[in-house]
């Protein structure tokens, strides 16, 4: 931060209850300087705000919005017993409607959270990744690869019955899940008896993850949907 030209940058708080959020916050805000206050966690920024100071929101995505039965709905009980869920819920909707702008990291986000919340200064602000080194030309193996995790909606557990089916005709290829969140779908591995044709590679490198891909004869990908 304070490579930045001309500005003094303080970082301060911390992601705690909706109760510093609301309370001390604010006041420490209104007693301050501040030209400019960005909270890059979804959430923290409080209903009543210091008039002086610019209020930006970092909001990844608004997904569990485009899913509300499945994230909230249907999960009701798990809220009842965990009130803090609940509040992280409201701070994250306060957040949305008190920022005075909302910064997201795609043009596909961005559009989501202007058609979800009706906001309209909203902007994407591009991450430039790692560049990766050219890989040489392989010859593919039999093999698919999937990079994604297992939230419900990469729609993982369809990929593996998909594969299950394939893999009957064509018992020499793999199915290799890049990552190191997988661990849950053993049981269901087992259950297809997919045995060693399904590779858990757990954490790889960024180069590695591309060669892994560039060997792969396609990347299966069967998300409901992406931010």
């Amino acid at each position: 931060y304070t490579e930045v030209a001309g500005l003094d940058v303080r970082v301060f708080g911390d992601q705690g209850p909706l109760r510093w959020e609301q309370r001390a916050l604010p006041r420490h805000l209104a007693d301050s300087d501040y030209d400019v206050y960005f909270t890059g966690a979804n959430r923290g920024i409080p209903l009543r705000k210091a008039g002086h100071v610019r209020y930006v929101l970092g909001l990844l995505d608004v997904i569990p919005y485009l899913f509300f039965r499945h994230y909230h709905l249907r999960h009701w009980k798990r809220l009842l017993r965990h009130p803090s869920a609940n509040a992280e819920t409201v701070a994250q909707l306060i957040a949305v409607a008190r920022a005075d702008a909302i910064l997201t990291i795609s043009q596909q986000s961005a559009i989501d959270i202007r058609r979800v919340f009706h906001r309209r200064d909203v902007t994407a602000c591009l991450i430039r990744l790692k560049d990766v080194d050219r890989q040489a030309p392989v010859a593919p193996r039999d093999q698919f690869v999937y990079v994604g995790g297992v939230d419900f909606r990469k729609k993982v557990d369809v990929l593996l019955e998909g594969f299950a089916r394939f893999v009957r005709d064509h018992p020499d290829y793999r199915l290799v899940l890049v990552g190191s969140n997988y661990a849950a779908l053993q049981p269901q591995i087992d259950a297809l008896a997919l045995g060693d044709r399904v590779v858990l590679t757990g954490y790889v490198d960024h180069d590695t993850k591309f060669r892994i891909l560039s060997e792969s004869r396609a990347m299966v990908y069967p998300s409901l949907y992406e931010g």
